[in-house]
């Protein structure tokens, strides 16, 4: 969905106090090191308790950024060509526009919030889901008063599902998230001490989490929390949701699981709507256990077929695999970023990788993009905006798909059917000083290019007498 300048005092209940172009606005941010500075960008200055965005505004002007969503008055003569919204509070501000976004999504939207375990749980659902639906998870921890606005920001038409990570630290936080992100389906992970300081208690905190379900159709938790058991079922119109609550302990329970270890790993069996599913996991520590059970029982109440949920379960990774920066040879900075490629996971590598100054000279190494749900031919010259405005000096490009970015992308570009022939050619062409971001989907095996790049830091000899 896109919003004209014009339409935004109104959405946002403000003031339109200077219009110079009535911009389509197709970018928000709310950090000045993430923007990107073109006539679409749309700055929210947030007065904050370290940091005042309006601050940054003089500076994001220079940059070429025109459109800003502001709480205080400010000197209009110095911005001529800019465009300025004048608001009580940013932050409400910027949920609303993420709640217009919210009521254009045609997909089904999951929401995931408790104490720990969010943001794994976020990520294995969501490349789960990926097997059979193109899906869109927030990303990283985005779980914020303004990590939730901006995360959905991104939903589109093509996506049938969303992943939405929630999170609070005091009272009453979660109903203006509630507001804006109304899941169909909810995932309750678990109760612990993390933010204990913002609740009295640990009923009140689960209490207050479960109030982002309040209109949600069915809700999986685990209820060897008895408060979040308790909160779930003291939410209204209970008559009208679908509570799956499980049990590790309860032998009674509907949902009894139980875990059973094997020589290549643990088997978890789960009964379903009269059947049961054993399902082997590629991990046995009680935490990754808990969070997959969550994702299991989603995927079997979506009726996802057993068969493709284990294929897709022998290819889950630890999210550690994400977004790791690595000192590379010949004066150079890796961002690490080889365990998949979709739209906003390349956002979120994106946003990250405008924060590595070690070098001025910046290379990106991308491959396809897959399971987007659009075709290459509308996608790659969306991918050709966002990369030209990142304004680096060279795109390396791996796969078949990749090369319809020659037509959209007018920078320095190279580009290779697979990444062994790009490995071939790097062996005599390498790169130096340089920033260098390697985001590849993981059938392309980008591991070997960081294998290759990356400097090693010392060896280590074993010896046997």
């Amino acid at each position: 969905m896109k919003f004209n300048v014009s339409s935004l005092p109104a959405i946002l209940n403000g003031d339109l106090i200077q219009l110079h172009s009535d911009y389509s606005i197709d970018h928000i941010f709310i950090d000045s090191r993430h923007a990107i500075a073109h006539s679409g960008s749309l700055f929210f200055a947030i007065n904050g308790l370290r940091h005042n965005g309006h601050e940054f505004i003089l500076q994001l002007y220079q940059e070429g950024v025109r459109n800003f969503i502001i709480e205080h008055d400010i000197k209009l003569e110095l911005f001529p060509r800019a465009n300025f919204i004048k608001v009580k509070d940013s932050i409400s501000a910027l949920q609303q526009l993420a709640y217009q976004q919210r009521k254009d999504f045609k997909g089904k939207l999951i929401a995931i919030t408790g104490s720990n375990g969010k943001t794994i749980t976020k990520e294995w659902l969501g490349k789960l889901l990926e097997a059979a639906f193109p899906v869109y998870k927030s990303p990283r921890s985005f779980n914020s008063q303004v990590g939730v606005p901006l995360s959905l920001w991104h939903l589109n038409h093509y996506q049938d599902y969303a992943v939405i990570e929630t999170g609070i630290s005091k009272v009453g936080e979660m109903q203006k998230l509630q507001n804006i992100v109304r899941p169909q389906i909810g995932i309750f992970t678990n109760l612990g001490t993390a933010h204990d300081e913002g609740f009295i208690s640990l009923e009140e905190k689960a209490k207050e989490k479960a109030r982002l379900f309040e209109k949600a159709e069915t809700i999986i938790f685990c209820k060897d929390y008895p408060e979040v058991s308790n909160a779930l079922h003291n939410l209204t119109n209970l008559q009208q949701k679908r509570l799956i609550g499980w049990s590790f302990e309860d032998n009674t329970a509907n949902y009894f699981i139980e875990t059973e270890p094997r020589e290549n790993g643990p088997a978890i069996r789960i009964p379903f709507e009269e059947q049961f599913h054993i399902f082997k996991v590629p991990f046995s520590d009680f935490a990754s256990l808990e969070n997959i059970t969550h994702c299991l029982l989603l995927l079997l109440l979506e009726g996802i077929p057993y068969r493709l949920i284990q294929t897709a379960l022998n290819d889950l990774r630890p999210i550690n695999m994400r977004l790791e920066v690595k000192k590379g040879k010949y004066n150079t900075y890796l961002v690490d970023d080889s365990y998949n490629n979709d739209l906003v996971g390349l956002d979120t590598a994106l946003h990250f990788f405008r924060q590595q100054q070690q070098y001025k000279k910046r290379v990106i190494i991308l491959s396809d993009l897959l399971e987007t749900g659009l075709n290459p031919k509308d996608l790659y010259p969306l991918l050709a905006e966002k990369i030209t405005a990142e304004k680096i000096d060279l795109l390396i490009g791996i796969g078949n798909d990749i090369n319809f970015l020659k037509e959209g992308y007018s920078g320095k570009s190279l580009f290779f059917d697979t990444t062994e022939s790009y490995l071939t050619y790097e062996a005599e062409n390498p790169l130096s000083d340089a920033v260098i971001l390697i985001k590849g989907a993981r059938k392309f095996s980008f591991e070997n290019i960081v294998s290759r790049l990356e400097q090693k830091i010392h060896g280590t000899v074993f010896e046997i007498n």
